[in-house]
């Protein structure tokens, strides 16, 4: 499949990569009604006419389809970087897109300190107070599938350590339990911060560091991808039936918060709440 060429419009491009994964899936009808449904729908999210992003789309829609060696896909880690509201959830569930388990998010920085292993590796009955039941950790939640580790660059040093383990191991052991329990789920990681620059300042392991940077990939910034800004307005008020919107925004409007910014501007347009 060659869809490097500039020329080709946005949409079309989408519907190239989409077909393409269709035609990969063959005829399995219950798997293409789950996995490549769930492709199309990021895809299709992820709305760009950037030739930066499409390129970000096209490979991180090569890697959902790649086969790899059962060692080696235990060695990968997809990093994706880029500022708040640029679309990394969306990048994750692309990669997702073609596996059979569960797509699992966690946001790393609204984990309490001490229920982490409890939410991360699960619990054994009676390992803790008011612990009537076993309970599944979010890595054996995601065996067969992804999860997605946002905001992975807000992790304390101790829990960094903890992660560490899992990522090398690819087990984990639940709180109150000593037999390790083996997962296979491939490991998306995204963040705001520059870690290479936090391992310098010692804030982040730099032996994480290198684990988590097998694959990296970044995201655009709204703001350098302004000829977006008319599709994604475009789009947003079609999907949700909005009045549809004329004027363009300032773009000190969606200046931090990207997408997520923009999308609340036209809610404030519909409402007519400047």
């Amino acid at each position: 499949m060659n869809i490097d060429d500039d020329i080709i419009p946005a949409t079309v491009r989408d519907e190239m990569i989409v077909e393409h994964s269709l035609a990969k899936f063959g005829t399995d009808t219950k798997f293409r009604d789950t996995a490549t449904e769930n492709f199309i729908a990021a895809q299709t999210a992820l709305i760009t006419q950037d030739p930066r992003m499409l390129k970000l789309k096209e490979d991180l829609a090569l890697v959902a389809e790649c086969e790899l060696h059962p060692e080696l896909k235990k060695r990968l880690v997809i990093m994706i970087y880029g500022e708040s509201g640029t679309g990394k959830e969306l990048c994750a569930r692309i990669v997702h897109g073609k596996r059979r388990g569960k797509l699992v998010t966690v946001n790393c920085s609204a984990i309490p300190t001490e229920l982490f292993e409890v939410e991360m590796f699960g619990s054994k009955r009676g390992s803790y107070t008011d612990s009537k039941t076993d309970t599944v950790g979010k890595f054996v939640a995601a065996d067969g599938g992804t999860i997605f580790l946002d905001e992975v660059g807000d992790l304390p040093a101790s829990h960094q350590t903890k992660l560490l383990r899992v990522i090398q191991s690819r087990e984990v052991t639940r709180v109150g339990d000593t037999e390790p329990i083996r997962f296979d789920a491939l490991i998306v990681c995204a963040t705001n911060k520059n870690l290479a620059q936090m391992t310098n300042t010692h804030h982040f392991r730099r032996d994480l560091y290198e684990r988590l940077n097998v694959l990296a990939f970044s995201t655009v910034p709204l703001r350098d991808r302004i000829g977006d800004v008319r599709m994604i307005i475009d789009a947003f008020c079609m999907r949700y039936d909005l009045t549809p919107i004329a004027d363009l925004p300032s773009p000190e409007i969606y200046e931090h918060g990207n997408v997520r910014a923009l999308e609340s501007w036209i809610i404030r347009q519909e409402l007519s709440i400047i």
